[in-house]
């Protein structure tokens, strides 16, 4: 039993001090660099806020990107303008300038070319509906929660 105690109580120290270093890695990111997207070995996460990509990509679904060097017609793509950022579909490529064209699969028009250099990446990978999850955790009563879990979890394994 004793054995049994020992390897939880070391889990969950090792999932604590990940979870501090990721804070911190967040932090750096976005107070000193000021960056909107964290990235981690050239990937982030995002979560949907407006209906533009619906319904292929909908409100509150959580989205994996990666930065790649090139884009094609029919990728979903993350890019920057001023301190939005913005998921649509690349609709046309124009390689002599360096630059997309995207449209949100639910809008009637295509969006002003952009530069290639705005692009935060591609998405990979999309759970339906878990940024509401995400959005909670980083509400103040999900923050609470957390804190109150771990507290419990180390009170009661050591």
């Amino acid at each position: 039993m004793k054995k049994i105690k020992r390897i939880i109580n070391t889990f969950f120290i090792l999932l604590l001090v990940f979870v501090i270093l990721v804070n911190i890695l967040i932090l750096y990111y976005k107070v000193i660099n000021k960056e909107p997207l964290v990235r981690i070995f050239g990937y982030s996460i995002l979560v949907i806020v407006s209906g533009s990509m619906e319904p292929n990509v909908n409100i509150d679904d959580l989205l994996l990107i990666k930065k790649c060097d090139d884009y094609e017609v029919n990728d979903i793509i993350t890019y920057q303008v001023g301190k939005n950022l913005i998921t649509h579909r690349v609709v046309e490529v124009q390689e002599e300038e360096d630059r997309l064209v995207t449209k949100g699969d639910s809008n009637n028009t295509s969006d002003k070319p952009i530069e290639k250099r705005q692009v935060k990446g591609k998405m990979v990978f999309k759970i339906k509906n878990f940024g509401k999850i995400v959005n909670f955790i980083k509400s103040p009563i999900g923050i609470l929660l957390l804190i109150l879990c771990n507290y419990l979890i180390i009170k009661f394994t050591f």
